[in-house]
């Protein structure tokens, strides 16, 4: 059985894993991403003051966490659960969904809260309340994938790590962005470290998602086809590194002056399209071990 594995791999069936299902988890990662960046600064009482340095962020993370829910509700294909839960078939939330949606009450609170000088106690506990609450929902909704997918060790460890700092990196450069478009009323301080940052959530990114696919190749479950599995994905998984990891890199190490908002831009859609990619053969990848 094994000889013929080897002699004779399968393709890769990326057609199977819904694209729509995957790009919806890629941009809400990204949403929860770029709130857990900004109440971790918020309670740190780092984040640069004024109202509209707040409303701005919150807003592009509530359409990009909305945008599966959204679906879910219209019951658009590939997309019809939302953390487990399908809103519109009166059955309850599931924990995940709970979670998930608790995260909108810390979000509108410091959105509320939000003045001129963002130091005030209330706002940072809101903001520590939304950092938690997104934290929890990016390492809950990675842990239940891999029960759901039966995943073996180290994969239940490495898959929620590999995910939350995805999900970091994305909404570390929408926050980017975002910090970018106000750069003549507060400096370049601010987008120095936000370029910092991204540099080091997208090596991060990169060496564990190579650890994560490692483990998927040569691990327990995935080791009598690895041989056979690791060149065939092979040329997708560069390209997934190179436009998920390596093109924000280099834009956010060359990216300055007035065309780096245009960076930041570039190197957001980048990563999302990059990370889209690696997410559908990941699936394919592991549905193709585990069906041998």
């Amino acid at each position: 059985m094994a000889d013929r594995t080897l002699t004779s791999p399968r393709p890769l069936d990326t057609a199977s894993i819904p694209l729509t299902g995957v790009v919806l988890s890629v941009l809400a990662a990204a949403g929860y991403g770029l709130w857990l960046l900004m109440g971790v600064a918020l309670a740190a009482g780092v984040y640069v003051d004024g109202r509209g340095e707040v409303l701005a962020p919150l807003l592009a993370g509530l359409v990009l966490v909305s945008g599966g829910l959204i679906a879910s509700c219209l019951h658009v294909p590939g997309a019809r659960l939302w953390h487990g839960w399908e809103p519109m078939q009166g059955s309850l939330p599931t924990i995940e969904g709970l979670v998930a949606m608790g995260a909108y009450l810390p979000m509108l609170a410091v959105a509320g809260l939000a003045r001129g000088s963002n130091d005030f106690w209330a706002t940072r506990l809101a903001g520590l309340a939304l950092a938690a609450l997104c934290l929890a929902t990016l390492l809950q909704s990675a842990r239940n994938a891999c029960r759901r997918d039966r995943m073996s060790p180290p994969m239940p460890v490495l898959l929620p790590l590999s995910k939350l700092v995805a999900a970091l990196l994305a909404g570390g450069l929408c926050l980017w962005l975002c910090v970018v478009l106000e750069t003549s009323e507060h400096g370049e301080g601010n987008v120095y470290v936000a370029r910092v940052f991204v540099l080091v959530a997208a090596l991060a990114s990169g060496l564990l998602d190579s650890l994560r696919w490692r483990a998927l190749l040569h691990g327990p479950v995935g080791r009598m086809d690895a041989p056979a599995s690791e060149p065939v994905a092979s040329q997708g998984r560069l390209a997934a590194a190179v436009l998920g990891v390596g093109v924000p890199c280099v834009l956010a190490a060359v990216g300055s002056g007035a065309l780096e908002a245009g960076a930041a831009a570039m190197a957001a859609l980048s990563c999302v399209i990059g990370q889209c990619l690696g997410q559908r053969l990941f699936c394919a990848a592991h549905a193709r071990i585990r069906l041998g």
